[in-house]
This record gives structure tokens, C-alpha cells and sequence, in this order.
């Protein structure tokens, strides 16, 4: 799955996001809205990441959605 497939069902895909971040409240989801950059800030403030490890958490995050719709 694409960053752009993501945006797209984004909101089909909140039980997959907020099961594997639980820390991301309703309304981060809701911000977030399927951009990578929005979530990986929202990763950032909610986890105490530095960007190098928010950003490698998203991307698996979609790879693993990708593996998943084969």
C-alpha cells in the first residue's frame, strides 16, 4: 500500500492505527488523516521518538498493510 492509498482509506484503516499506536488519541487520528508527515509528528510528541525511528515505525506500518492486501 501506498502513502497515497493510505490517505485515501484512512479511515477504514483506524482499528489497524490506533490498535498499533495506542497512544494516538481519536483526534490525532483524525488529524493525522492518512499523511505520513502528520503521523510521524504525532509519533514523535505521543512516543518520544526522534524522526529517524517515527518515520522507520510508519513506513513498516505500510509495508506491513501491503503484505496484508496480497
Amino acid at each position: 500500500m501506498t502513502w497515497e492509498e493510505v490517505r485515501n482509506n484512512w479511515l477504514p484503516l483506524r482499528d489497524q492505527v490506533q490498535g498499533h499506536w495506542t497512544k494516538l488519541s481519536r483526534d490525532d487520528f483524525f488529524a493525522i488523516a492518512g499523511r505520513r508527515h502528520q503521523l510521524i509528528t504525532f509519533l514523535r510528541l505521543r512516543y518520544e521518538l526522534d524522526e529517524t525511528n517515527a518515520a522507520a515505525q510508519a513506513d513498516a506500518f505500510v509495508q506491513a498493510l501491503q503484505v496484508l492486501s496480497l
